[in-house]
């Protein structure tokens, strides 16, 4: 007989053992890419407004496969340039102007990071340089943008460059070069590192011990007396230790002797790692027979992070309670010994040998 649990009428003993909050673990994806190259490295102003180009490209980043865990955030990072190569505001001694690199990296799953990798400015006669460059970062940790970044496929994130020549007078050369040197134009590409790290935390690790994996629970109340009080038993579910995400009790089940073996099992959530809630099963002693119940509990990692990461562990725990409950016999019922056979016939012999005796005097 299958019997559903209401878990209203389910009280825990639930008080949990909190350890310290868990510390995301990082898992980082790199690469590198060309922002700037070939003709895209150059241009030049004469007008009254800013000249441009503009480099677009693409890169895969590969997603978070929630066998490691539960995505709690990630941070998008981009670092351009190195110390060789210079953002450069070219031209002739009158010349002034601006020479400025904008990046926006864009992309599915809130990915928007925008600003200016490099600027320098041209306002003597000696040409503007500069090899300091600016990374670009963003952190996203909205549950449902993070969704996209889980799987076992790409997240195809675009690079879009562009370098900017902004006159004051006479013409302005912006360029990418491999020497800050003053009236030096040697030509280099403008690549650029890049990272995703994702942070997460381990599943939850439900377990009947503390310290290692007890999926299964054998309660044996033995044998007692129909109408003894009540007996208990404690049992506990674990969250096991780790960087690890919280343990809910989503729900459970019964089968078998339910109504005679029976438990104050009650739903919980968030039960961090290393803690513990206390429960008791019970056995009612009202009705004999020989009673099995098996109860079923269905769990998962608690509500937090991107919650394609997060796993349920249906039917995962199971505990398994066995009693016996017997009627003791009656003063009534308990039967007089008979005596037995040989002390009958002791008797008997020794009141015949009283007769001979009588009858030889």
């Amino acid at each position: 007989m299958q019997t559903q649990i209401n878990p209203l009428a389910a009280l825990a003993v639930a008080l949990a053992l909190i350890s310290v909050n868990a510390q995301a673990i990082p898992l980082t994806i790199s690469g590198s890419a060309t922002l700037l190259s070939g003709v895209n490295r150059s241009v030049s102003n004469n007008n009254t407004t800013p000249d441009q180009r503009t480099q677009n490209t693409n890169i895969a980043v590969s997603q978070f496969n929630s066998n490691n865990g539960v995505l709690m955030s990630l941070t998008a990072t981009l670092t351009p340039g190195n110390s060789t190569t210079w953002l450069r505001a070219d031209g002739n001694n009158p010349a002034r102007g601006t020479a400025t690199v904008n990046e926006v990296w864009s992309g599915s799953g809130g990915l928007n990071a925008a600003g200016t990798l490099n600027t320098v400015t041209k306002n003597g006669n000696a040409d503007g340089t500069d090899n300091s460059w600016n990374s670009l970062s963003q952190t996203i940790n909205n549950v449902t943008n993070l969704d996209n970044w889980v799987g076992t496929g790409n997240v195809v994130t675009s690079l879009s460059t562009t370098l900017i020549a902004d006159r004051d007078s006479n013409t302005l050369t912006a360029n990418i070069g491999s020497s800050g040197a003053n009236n030096t134009e040697t030509l280099t590409n403008l690549n650029a590192g890049y990272s995703v790290t994702y942070d997460y935390l381990l599943h939850a690790d439900a377990s009947f011990a503390a310290v290692s994996s007890q999926t299964v629970l054998n309660l044996d109340f033995g044998t007692v007396n129909l109408g003894d009080l009540t007996p208990l038993l404690n049992f506990s579910i674990f969250n096991l230790s780790g960087e690890r995400v919280g343990l809910d009790l989503d729900s459970f089940s019964g089968f078998g002797d339910t109504l005679a073996l029976g438990t104050n099992l009650g739903l919980f959530a968030g039960l961090a790692a290393n803690g513990e809630n206390g429960f008791q099963a019970f056995l009612d002693t009202s009705v004999a027979g020989n009673f099995n119940a098996t109860y079923l509990l269905n769990l998962s990692d608690a509500d937090i992070g991107a919650s394609s990461s997060r796993y349920r562990y249906d039917n995962y725990l199971t505990l398994n309670l066995t009693g016996n409950v017997i009627r003791q016999p009656s003063a009534a019922s308990v039967a007089v010994p008979v005596p037995g056979i040989l002390p009958l016939l002791g008797i008997g012999l020794l009141g015949f040998i009283g007769l001979r005796r009588r009858k030889v005097q």
